[in-house]
C-alpha cells in the first residue's frame, strides 16, 4: 500500500469517526459542526474547491471582491471630502467671528 493510500484511508476514517460522533449527539444538543465543515476541516480547502471533493464552496471572485472594495473606498473618500468641506466652512465662519471680535 502506498503512502498516499494510507493518508486517504486515515482521512476517510477520521471523517467517518467525526460523522458518527455528530450523528450520536442528542437532538437538543447544540450542533458543533455540519458534515461539510467536518469534511473541509479534515481534508482541507483550496481556493475554488474542497480538496478531494471537487467543486464545492467557492470563494467570491477576486474581481467582485476588488470591485466591492473599490466602491466602499470611494464612498469613504466621498464622505471624508464632504466632512472636510464642512470643517473648512466652519473654520471660515469662526475666523470671520474672530475678526469681528
Amino acid at each position: 500500500m502506498s503512502d498516499g493510500n494510507k493518508v486517504n484511508r486515515s482521512k476517510q476514517e477520521t471523517i467517518k469517526d467525526k460523522l458518527e460522533e455528530l450523528a450520536s449527539q442528542p437532538c437538543d444538543s447544540p450542533v458543533t459542526s455540519t458534515p461539510e465543515e467536518i469534511l473541509s476541516l479534515v481534508v482541507g480547502q483550496r481556493s475554488g474547491y474542497v480538496i478531494e471533493r471537487g467543486c464545492g464552496p467557492r470563494p467570491p471572485s477576486k474581481l467582485v471582491v476588488t470591485t466591492t472594495t473599490i466602491v466602499g473606498l470611494q464612498a469613504q473618500v466621498k464622505d471624508k471630502d464632504e466632512r472636510i468641506s464642512q470643517m473648512e466652512e466652519l473654520i471660515s465662519k469662526q475666523r470671520e467671528e474672530v475678526v469681528q471680535i
